[in-house]
């Protein structure tokens, strides 16, 4: 040991043979010592709700989405919060309650790999008095409903009903018998768009799977008759009520 030519950096023979010591820098010292510390908690992936009106299932759309996640600061020691933006878009006649998926585009976090970014597509109520108010969706059908409020006397006479559709087109459904409480008239080819899953259209190296519409297939719409019925008739209105019922 007196041999060796880093002996006079001991003060003292005792140091080295009686009590342990450490030097600094060594390779079973401090310098290392970062290596035995036991890894994080992992951290949870980020989930985000996209509300989204019937109008945007039915026509397409582009949202924006912001969320916060945690990012790992350039010394790679700090940690930190951010406001980070991603783009999603809505396909026409997508389903209810459809989840994509961002790949490590969640929390950061030290020594393991970023969680994940899961974005899933809501149904929101339309505004009340809207024009979209009048339709409604069930399930993850592509069909359409539509609540049409007509008069007693307009049901009678069986006019043309006057609809403006989710996409803004006006259309004339012709009737050809008395509409009564209860009664439904399907209109072909006027319901969501028919969509289905393509592997291939995958946006980089993120899992954001893009259903894609058939451009001639649609579900269809149902028109469902809301009769109003007068609480008063008088003499000539009753009058003429039977007249139009035995023509």
């Amino acid at each position: 040991m007196e041999s060796n030519p880093f002996f006079d950096l001991c003060t003292n023979l005792s140091d080295v043979k009686g009590t342990p010591v450490e030097i600094e820098g060594s390779l079973f010292g401090s310098a290392f010592g970062g290596m035995n510390q036991p890894l994080p908690e992992p951290m949870e992936d980020i989930s985000v709700d996209v509300e989204c009106t019937l109008v945007e299932f039915y026509c397409g759309a582009r949202k924006q989405v912001d969320y916060e996640r945690q990012v790992i600061g350039l010394d790679g020691t700090t940690v930190r919060q951010e406001l980070n933006t991603v783009d999603v878009f809505v396909t026409p006649g997508m389903k209810k309650n459809t989840k994509i998926t961002f790949h490590s585009q969640g929390n950061q976090q030290l020594k393991r790999k970023p969680t994940d970014l899961h974005i899933t597509f809501k149904l929101k109520d339309s505004q009340p008095g809207s024009n979209s108010a009048n339709y409604s969706r069930k399930g993850d059908s592509c069909d359409l409903y539509y609540t049409h409020k007509v008069k007693l006397v307009e049901a009678l006479q069986c006019k043309p009903i006057m609809l403006t559709t989710l996409d803004g087109r006006n259309l004339a459904i012709a009737v050809d018998h008395f509409m009564v409480p209860g009664t439904v008239k399907c209109v072909e080819n006027e319901g969501l768009p028919i969509c289905v899953d393509d592997p291939k259209e995958v946006k980089k190296d993120f899992d954001l799977l893009c259903p894609r519409a058939h451009k001639k297939e649609r579900g269809d719409l149902y028109i469902l008759f809301d009769v109003e019925f007068p609480t008063t008739l008088s003499r000539e209105q009753k009058s003429e009520i039977e007249r139009i019922i035995k023509c």
